[in-house]
């Protein structure tokens, strides 16, 4: 890991901000059949390409963040990492909010909310933007949440870049079904959840993954399925490997798939081992779901001791 420490990525994706609404419980409202709450507490956690970038700070020496905003919200949720470099896409678009209502009793999500505006780069910034992103000399992490950064022009000048590509797409609720990972035609490593692999690959049957592993033996590529519970599966060429879940009790798993993501991107630079490549990313995304959203990020040392913990047993 040592070798990490001197290598500079790229990360370009759609900030998001996660907003998490505390609510005591006080049952029924007399007049509606609505529950009624009382707010104990809000707390306000960046998430999106911000998290990835903030996991990726932990291990790397620098890294070039590419993303949108405002400059003053942004240096906000990044003022403790001074190895980030920001380079604002685009200072007049607006940050995604997702605001989650929480019984703070029991943990239960009650309601999210979302401020459905997507992003729309006039044709004036979007030639900028492609100024800027046609210098990307290096390792490229892409970080797309359907937020409409990485569309049509922008997308197309990405594509062109002859760079190393981790690619991760996130469908969800607001995207749903149009935001797939079919839309890139170049990348070296994808990352998705089996809700988005079934999407992409148009099956609800993922017990035969000879599919996946089809996909990877054709375009000589690197791929992992998430599965929750179940583990992770890795796949390069003709081999796949099966990994279980370290940490069965979770706190909260929003950023779990973005952290196993980022680790995994990370073992495939420096070159580890492919088969240790989902074990050390279960490991990550397991230590990321003990706290609530990325309002904690694991560091280096304390990922390590748990791994040496785990080995040890």
């Amino acid at each position: 890991l040592n070798y990490l420490e001197k290598v500079t990525f790229n990360v370009i994706g759609d900030p998001i901000v996660d907003k998490y609404v505390h609510c005591e419980m006080s049952g029924l409202t007399t007049k509606d059949p609505s529950v009624s709450t009382i707010i104990k507490k809000t707390e306000t956690i960046p998430g999106g390409v911000f998290a990835v970038a903030k996991i990726l700070s932990k291990f790397i020496k620098k890294i070039n963040l590419y993303t949108y905003g405002n400059n003053k919200e942004i240096r906000k949720y990044l003022v403790s990492e001074k190895n980030i470099k920001i380079i604002n896409l685009d200072n007049e678009q607006e940050i995604q909010t997702k605001s989650r209502y929480i019984n703070s009793t029991r943990f239960e999500k009650l309601l999210q909310v979302t401020n459905l505006k997507k992003n729309l780069f006039s044709k004036k910034n979007v030639y900028r933007i492609q100024k800027i992103t046609n210098k990307i000399k290096n390792n490229l992490l892409i970080c797309d949440f359907g937020n409409g950064l990485l569309e049509n022009e922008i997308l197309k000048s990405i594509e062109k870049l002859k760079v190393k590509k981790y690619l991760n797409v996130q469908t969800n609720s607001i995207n749903y079904g149009f935001n797939l990972f079919t839309k890139y035609k170049n990348y070296n490593y994808l990352s998705l959840d089996e809700k988005e692999w079934q999407l992409a690959l148009k099956t609800n049957n993922l017990s035969n993954l000879n599919k996946i592993l089809k996909l990877s033996k054709k375009n000589n590529l690197t791929c992992s399925l998430t599965r929750g519970k179940k583990g992770s599966v890795y796949f390069w060429k003709n081999n796949r490997e099966k990994c279980p879940v370290f940490i069965e009790k979770t706190i909260d798993t929003t950023g779990c798939g973005d952290a196993y993501f980022a680790l995994t991107s990370l073992m495939l630079e420096a070159g580890i081992n492919k088969k240790i490549i989902p074990f050390v990313g279960n490991i990550y995304a397991g230590m990321h779901s003990q706290f609530l959203g990325n309002s904690k990020i694991v560091s280096k040392i304390n990922f390590l001791k748990y791994m040496k913990s785990l080995l040890n047993r």
